[in-house]
């Protein structure tokens, strides 16, 4: 049994032939046949999340995991705007979100009929691909344009650039009746092209890469990859390259400089002019790091390739003069390295041992704080398994510390929002077995309490609160402190607490305020077994993290 309505047939057979399965509905009644043909075949894994905004998050934390689209589905009017920041988001992150919400019929657009907006193309910004069905498909033609257009939406989500799309379908009441068999659909599929450089593109490259002996190489957010790792792990190991890569990138090394911002915040003027790069390399996503970003524009890099095979076009530092859309892996094992000209990647060898003695000298003494919460997450924190981190001060915290490579990490820094980050966690937390800890501040956590409002919450998810009483954020950046409206307008200061948000949701919680009390929850958290998913609420000083920071940077200066 399935919807009466031909375009959810369409939809519902394209879908299956083209393996998509993961479905988060939520629930109206504009997308009845929808919630009726998904949830009537055995073949879709549905869950239903009442929040539209929530919805969209989980769904993009479910792609992240699996590498295959995720539907959302929707019922009409601003319910479909919710969507949106989720929607972002996937765009920056290249991800397929499939979003099908129901529309009113075209012909009450505008005309004070209930939930009823303008609603095609409302995702268009965000989106790779936007496209409305004809609603009376009783005819051969418009069912042909109506399956081109499904297929068509469904094909662009995954090349050429992956990213979210939107198919939005009208109905008219009766929504609810139902047919016994399905209206059967043809489906196409794109073969992708294989990669790979011709031979005046490999000279032309390695011309370069021989005549500039400064060579620097940063990786941007990105998920594992062990063939990229194999080639940039050549690199450093020999000394022919600097490689930079933060917690997003998931690639770390013994030669890998992880922490940013742990070496060039702390050296001084002349070592940093020595730092200059003679090509530039970048690769994958966004980076976290504003002060990578602020001293590589300031440095008029002359040579600088991009190489990503999704997204956009970027030239963040101001300095493009090569977009190679390929796998950075297919792109550098092209090249002969060389094996000399070492001075470089030596240097900045040396300054990243120096900083790291350091960082572990400070942070070893350091009294009770935001640092001292990393430091000991960072011990506690088990090898394989997932890390999401919230936006605002926790990923640049992040940043300070090395982790292990096992260690999968994800933030949302395609639009670096605080709204999604614990729905987008739980959605991944759906999708695997591995443990999933979300390290979270206490704005991003309360802004995003809805994440728990449904039936689906996993046992496997580890939230991590940090509960300075505010932004600390805006403590630590320079403008907000001597704005005068600090606590009140940018901090947001408050004094709440996420106990009875356990409570409410069936999740386990524990409280530390101290060391001891932290290494107990940890303990808990970690190495005992739970049936549910769990809450760990730490309490750090609100007018003391900032500053305790600024001595670390100073320390680590002096080092």
């Amino acid at each position: 049994m399935t919807s009466n309505k031909r375009t959810v047939q369409q939809l519902i057979t394209i879908c299956k032939e083209k393996g998509i399965r993961d479905v988060v509905i939520s629930p109206g009644s504009r997308n009845a046949p929808l919630i009726i043909g998904f949830t009537k075949d055995p073949y879709f894994n549905c869950i239903n999340i009442p929040d539209e905004r929530v919805a969209a998050f989980i769904a993009l934390g479910m792609t992240q995991e699996s590498g295959v689209p995720t539907i959302i589905t929707c019922t009409s009017g601003s319910a479909v705007l919710n969507y949106h920041p989720a929607i972002s988001e996937a765009f920056y992150q290249n991800l397929p979100v499939i979003v099908v919400s129901a529309d009113r019929p075209q012909e009450w657009i505008d005309q004070a009929d209930g939930q009823t907006i303008r609603q095609p193309n409302a995702l268009q910004n965000h989106t790779v691909y936007n496209t409305t069905l004809f609603e009376r498909d009783d005819h051969e033609d418009t069912q042909w344009k109506n399956s081109y257009e499904i297929n068509k939406a469904l094909e662009t989500a995954i090349f050429p650039n992956q990213g979210p799309v939107h198919i939005n379908i009208p109905f008219s009441e009766p929504l609810y009746d139902t047919d016994e068999e399905s209206l059967e659909s043809k489906t196409f599929s794109t073969v992708i092209p294989g990669q790979s450089l011709n031979p005046q593109h490999i000279d032309q490259l390695q011309t370069e890469w021989d005549q500039l002996p400064n060579r620097l190489i940063v990786v941007g957010m990105q998920k594992p990859n062990p063939e990229l790792e194999d080639v940039l792990f050549e690199l450093t190991d020999t000394d022919q390259a600097v490689v930079m890569t933060e917690t997003t990138s998931n690639l770390s090394g013994e030669n890998i400089l992880t922490c940013i911002d742990r070496v060039i915040n702390t050296i001084d003027e002349e070592t940093l002019h020595k730092l200059k790069p003679d090509l530039l390399i970048t690769i994958g996503g966004p980076i976290v790091s504003k002060k990578i970003k602020k001293l590589l524009r300031s440095f008029h890099i002359q040579n600088h390739w991009h190489i990503a095979n999704q997204g956009l076009v970027l030239d963040t530092y101001k300095a493009l003069t090569r977009h190679i859309p390929m796998k950075a892996e297919n792109v550098l094992s092209e090249l002969d390295f060389g094996s000399d000209r070492k001075e470089y990647a030596q240097l900045w060898k040396k300054l990243n041992a120096e900083k790291r003695a350091a960082h572990e000298n400070v942070t070893n003494e350091v009294e009770w704080s935001d640092m001292t919460v990393f430091r000991e997450l960072n011990s506690f924190i088990p090898n394989d398994s997932v890390i999401h981190t919230a936006n605002s001060s926790p990923i640049r915290y992040m940043q300070l510390f090395n982790w292990n490579n096992s260690i999968v990490q994800f933030a949302n820094r395609g639009t670096s929002g605080i709204d999604g980050c614990t729905s987008t966690a739980l959605g991944y937390a759906l999708k695997t077995n591995k443990l999933v800890t979300l390290i979270t501040g206490d704005i991003s956590f309360f802004y995003d309490s809805n994440a728990f409002f449904h039936n689906h919450v996993p046992d496997n998810l580890r939230i991590i609160l940090i509960n300075n009483g505010g932004g600390n954020i805006f403590r630590i950046i320079p403008g907000p402190k001597t704005s005068g409206a600090l606590e009140q307008h940018f901090e947001s200061h408050h004094n709440f607490h996420a106990r009875e948000i356990a409570k409410a949701f069936w999740m386990d919680y524990e409280f530390a305020d101290d060391e001891k009390s932290l290494n107990t929850a940890l303990t808990k958290a970690y190495h005992e077994d739970t049936e549910n998913a769990m809450i760990v609420e730490i309490s750090t000083p609100r007018e003391q993290n900032d500053l305790i920071l600024a001595e670390y940077f100073k320390a680590l200066k002096q080092s």
